[in-house]
């Protein structure tokens, strides 16, 4: 989720960590991050009413696993881990959400059509259910608009979204996961 953090400068780096790469390098990583703060698509854009908060506004990014934008944010978070509020707010580090299709009808190996189809029903589903986590009773999720907003850190959420995670989807095929509704 993007957070009520401001992005810092490279050269503030926490514990001295290196930036690797030329200044064009990381002249084009902090354009990403700003793109991936400001650019969210319109599916993973939804309000939610919190009690005593009223109704705030969420901007998810759904990443495929090391996609260069995971990377990126991954990255960033490696440099500031303790930024408070953080821009980006890790609530799952790897939803394994996957669709399951019969290959004698369509094959994504041989068709990217395909394949852009069944990611974007996983992306969907992914979605679909950090919103209804998040829109589960406040008293027992212990959610606050201040952790959403990453003022308590970037990964004060991953633990308890992860396992609300495990709870819902059975595991198929050692990774691949299914909606057990």
């Amino acid at each position: 989720a993007v957070g009520d953090g401001k992005l810092r400068e490279l050269s503030e780096a926490d514990g001295g960590v290196e930036v690797a790469g030329t200044e064009i390098q990381q002249l084009k990583l902090k354009e990403r991050w700003k793109m991936l703060m400001e650019k969210v698509p319109k599916e993973q854009v939804f309000c939610i009413d919190m009690p005593g908060e009223g109704r705030i506004e969420l901007k998810l990014r759904v990443f495929i696993s090391n996609s260069d934008d995971s990377r990126a944010i991954e990255q960033y978070l490696k440099l500031f881990p303790d930024q408070k509020p953080a821009p980006f707010v890790v609530l799952c580090d790897c939803l394994a959400v996957a669709a399951v299709f019969d290959t004698s009808h369509m094959d994504p190996t041989t068709d990217s059509s395909v394949a852009d189809r069944l990611r974007k029903q996983s992306k969907s589903r992914g979605v679909k259910f950090i919103r209804e986590y998040l829109n589960t009773d406040f008293s027992t999720n212990g959610i606050t608009k201040p952790l959403l907003r990453g003022h308590e850190g970037a990964y004060v959420l991953q633990d308890r979204i992860t396992e609300a995670a495990k709870r819902q989807f059975t595991t198929i095929d050692h990774q691949f996961v299914v909606s057990a509704i």
